[in-house]
């Protein structure tokens, strides 16, 4: 199942963040985002997330400071293609 690059963002104690993923540059001409789904670690919480287009959107909160959080976006595409996408949250005071 083919992986993209890691990206890394700071999330402050206390803040509610959205952090979008883009999936444009593996989505087959034609194909759409049938299911998407987002793990996060223990300490995280997904407060929403949804689909528009060729993006995938989650809103988390929570973490501990001078935690770094791994958590995976994934997504099925009408083609039956999965694609994989980690992004990284690093926890720091506020």
């Amino acid at each position: 199942m083919p992986e993209v690059a890691v990206q890394q963002f700071a999330q402050k104690v206390g803040e509610r963040l959205d952090y979008t993923v883009r999936w444009k540059n593996v989505i087959g001409q034609g194909e759409t985002i049938s299911s998407f789904s987002f793990t996060l670690p223990s300490g995280l919480l997904l407060d929403a997330q949804d689909s528009t287009g060729t993006d995938t959107v989650a809103w988390i909160r929570g973490g501990n400071p001078g935690t770094y959080a791994r958590c995976l976006a994934q997504i099925t595409t009408s083609g039956g293609r999965t694609f994989r996408q980690y992004f990284e949250v690093r926890i720091v005071e506020g």
